[in-house]
């Protein structure tokens, strides 16, 4: 006789291999508990969590034109106190305002029309949160203002940010 009688195993009814089935699925629950439980301990949730994703805002530029050379391109800028542009492709692309707020967007379009421009809307993400900050700034004040006077004053500013903070940051 052995030291464990598997005879004793089997009834007629079957029960105890049912008990023996039910065991491996507890044994499983209880260690994946406790594993869970001890990864769940690990976590420091005062711990300082960075973002993966880099936060950008949609930012909207009126754009006078694009140009196939530089001297049309500066042709068509004489009226204006300050402007960007940008070089891509042979071409010119100017720009005269940068907004971050759509009311503000209306405002300048509304603006540039009643000065004779018709200006094209180009929507870019932007990333810099140095000139967000500024841009929203710049967008606050230019929405409390009724004398259109500082429009070109204020506009200036935002392009000179722009250029500052943004441009040269990519270089």
């Amino acid at each position: 006789m052995t030291i464990f009688d598997f005879r004793k195993l089997y009834n007629n009814n079957g029960d105890t291999m049912k008990i023996l089935k039910v065991i491996p699925f507890l044994l499983a629950l209880i260690v994946g508990f406790l594993l869970s439980k001890f990864i769940f301990n690990m976590y420091d949730a005062s711990a300082k969590v960075e973002t993966t994703f880099i936060k950008s805002k949609s930012v909207y530029f009126l754009q006078l034109g694009v140009y196939s050379t530089e001297t049309n391109m500066k042709e068509s800028t004489k009226n204006f106190p300050y402007y960007i542009y940008r070089h891509e492709n042979n071409l010119y692309y100017v720009y005269v305002a940068i907004t971050g707020n759509r009311e503000v967007l209306s405002i300048l379009k509304g603006y540039y029309k009643n000065l004779g421009y018709n200006l094209y809307e180009k929507e870019y993400r932007i990333e810099n949160k140095e000139f967000l900050k500024i841009l929203n700034e710049y967008d606050s004040l230019l929405l409390k203002l009724d004398d259109t006077n500082s429009y070109d004053t204020i506009i200036g500013n935002v392009l000179k940010k722009y250029k500052e903070v943004v441009i040269t940051d990519k270089n």
